[in-house]
């Protein structure tokens, strides 16, 4: 059967399914809607996170390629944290920001 095995211990919200033949399988649940002439919203666990698929919203909402290069970012930061622990190293912060990352 399946169980599942934390990637790394101090990060508890991010979870690997192990498959019996050993291999590692993600799951994850989102909800992305939209009506017709309206922006968008993507539902994440208990955050909603809107965003821009008109022109209206263009200044004011980030569009699709925003919020995939902000999810990028968010897994780079993620695994400096995961592997600080993992690697016995300390840093007193990172970010990414415009396609550069900075530690």
């Amino acid at each position: 059967g399946a169980g599942h095995v934390d990637t790394c211990k101090n990060c508890k919200q991010n979870r690997t399914l192990v498959s019996a033949k050993g291999s590692r399988v993600m799951n994850y649940s989102i909800k992305a809607s939209s009506a017709s002439g309206n922006d968008a919203v993507l539902k994440v666990k208990k955050t909603t996170i809107a965003f821009g698929t008109t022109e209206p919203s263009a200044e004011d909402l980030p569009n699709p390629a925003e919020l995939f290069l902000g999810s990028f970012a968010a897994c780079i930061l993620k695994n400096v944290e995961c592997f600080s622990k993992l690697l016995h190293y300390t840093f007193e912060g990172a970010s990414a920001q415009n396609g550069q990352c900075a530690l």
